[in-house]
């Protein structure tokens, strides 16, 4: 799968970047959505995590344009990914646009923190992405419904995003464990102690 791609450092100020990511000169965003999209380096690397779990089910959180979307279904062509985006318009768009193409796919209109998976379904692995400000909420939504030791990635997690600080409380807690990777808004990857 190829995505063209604009270099993020072209498109993002260089005040809303990471200041602890050494090059983000090397990250690029798709040219789909440019700044709101989730840069396709941290995509192939959440993307990559999850595949060497080899997970039946993949939960992600913020579909927006697709990209991460795509690249979740071509890496764990395995697994049914469940991607669930609350705005109509990038959903239908989506929708429209892929088709059949990723039979893998269950896209879902609706709010995240409403939404529960169909009976017996247990996330092997999960990509928080949706709203900065509920993405420890929506951990703690789907808590009942993740594996135990289910993989877990939240984007934006730098030191000026809120999600970082909801994720460091979450491991304080106890919660979760892992690493913060300094990509140029941050990308915490991980497990579910649970």
């Amino acid at each position: 799968m190829q995505i063209s791609a604009y270099k993020l450092t072209d498109l993002i100020p260089q005040g809303r970047i990471n200041p602890k990511c050494q090059h983000p000169d090397r990250f690029h965003l798709p040219a789909t959505d440019r700044a709101q999209a989730t840069e396709i380096e941290v995509s192939v690397l959440v993307a990559s995590f999850f595949a060497g779990q080899r997970p039946t089910h993949i939960l992600e959180t913020g579909t927006h344009a697709g990209d991460t979307t795509q690249i979740l279904c071509n890496y764990n062509a395995h697994a049914t990914i469940h991607s669930i985006e609350s705005n109509r318009e990038w959903h239908d768009t989506l929708r429209n646009a892929l088709g059949d193409h990723w039979p893998n796919l269950n896209l879902i209109h609706g709010d995240a923190l409403k939404w529960t998976p169909g009976y017996g379904i247990k996330f092997g692995a999960a990509f928080f992405d949706a709203t900065v400000e509920h993405r420890a909420e929506e951990y703690r939504h789907f808590r009942p419904h993740l594996e135990p030791n289910a993989l877990v990635a939240f984007h934006d997690t730098s030191t000026y995003h809120p999600t970082g600080h909801h994720v460091r409380e979450l491991v304080k807690l106890g919660l979760i464990e892992g690493i913060n990777i300094e990509t140029p808004r941050g990308v915490f990857i991980g497990r579910h102690l649970g």
